[in-house]
């Protein structure tokens, strides 16, 4: 039997923290990787949503939400305040809170 014709089995979570370097390499989706890896571990995945004014202070708005209601939060606040303001989400278990919150510059 060529060896090529075996099955061969993956584990699911090298493939997503793959993914996870890969985007964080590339900027892109690198939050959405994280909660995706942190979630197959069994860990609970909570977002916080933070805003960053004109001079680069970090404020959180809330915490302890969901993906979908991060994503809703933040598109009413960028819808209603427009200029110059950045807003982002994060993606932390509950025993990682604290550390997310310094690694981002995050005050409560």
């Amino acid at each position: 039997m060529n060896p090529r014709d075996e099955a061969v089995s993956i584990d699911p979570s090298v493939l997503v923290r793959k993914e996870a370097q890969f985007a964080g390499r590339i900027g892109v989706g690198g939050q959405e990787a994280e909660a995706a890896l942190l979630a197959m571990k069994g860990e609970v995945v909570l977002w916080m949503v933070v805003h960053e004014d004109t001079h680069g202070n970090r404020h959180l708005i809330q915490s302890n939400l969901s993906e979908s209601a991060a994503d809703a939060l933040m598109a009413g606040y960028m819808k209603r305040y427009q200029h110059k303001q950045e807003y982002y989400k994060f993606c932390y278990t509950p025993s990682t809170r604290t550390q997310v919150m310094r690694e981002q510059r995050v005050r409560e």
